[in-house]
């Protein structure tokens, strides 16, 4: 890959993290809940595209990598906490950064637990939610691996209709958007910088 499909593959994931944001925003100002159904959909009409492509169908392999990135990143900008934690969906350093600052917590609350007389309930709590989040964190990385593994043995037998097991998920969450909304979190930003902006 050269510098050119390199550049054009990171421009696209900064184009669709930009139009996941501005319909976010857009979203917050008219008060429309459950934004995640729409850029979420975007992200599976993308990927339902790709998966389309005939082996015979000559396309550049860059470019098929240029909208995975633009989907990837529409996702990234949609779904970006679970709870008071922040996950991102679609690289794996920013988790194991957190991961490694929760157990950092942990080891250093434990010891001043050990070594302290006077033992707070609310030390108990923060050492309590510190160990639930990092399980939760854990957990997420096991699925990053385990979806990788899938995704990797699933290209291989079947080639880019494997993305359709991807678009199958996305419309499960377009499903569970209805009843939650997914990016509430983001929604609720976005309301309260348009509040300050006024």
């Amino acid at each position: 890959m050269n510098v050119y499909a390199a550049a054009i593959i990171l421009a696209s994931f900064l184009c669709g993290s930009i139009l996941g944001r501005i319909l976010i925003e857009m979203s917050s100002r008219k008060h429309i809940r459950r934004i995640a159904s729409v850029t979420l959909a975007i992200e599976a009409v993308m990927l339902a595209a790709l998966a389309q492509v005939r082996p015979g169908f000559t396309i550049s392999p860059f470019w098929g990598l240029a909208v995975l990135a633009a989907a990837m990143a529409i996702q990234t900008a949609t779904l970006t906490g679970i709870g008071p934690l922040t996950v991102h969906t679609t690289f794996v350093t920013g988790m194991i950064n957190k991961l490694a600052q929760l157990i950092s917590h942990i080891m250093f609350r434990g010891y001043d637990l050990l070594h302290s007389k006077a033992r707070s309930a609310k030390a108990h709590r923060d050492q309590r939610r510190d160990r639930q989040q990092a399980l939760f964190l854990s957990a997420v990385w096991l699925f990053y691996v385990g979806g990788a593994a899938i995704g990797t043995w699933t290209f291989s037998s079947l080639g880019m209709r494997a993305l359709f097991i991807a678009v199958g998920l996305l419309l499960i969450s377009l499903a569970t958007d209805q009843f939650s909304a997914l990016s509430i979190r983001e929604e609720k930003e976005q309301s309260a910088e348009s509040a300050l902006s006024e």
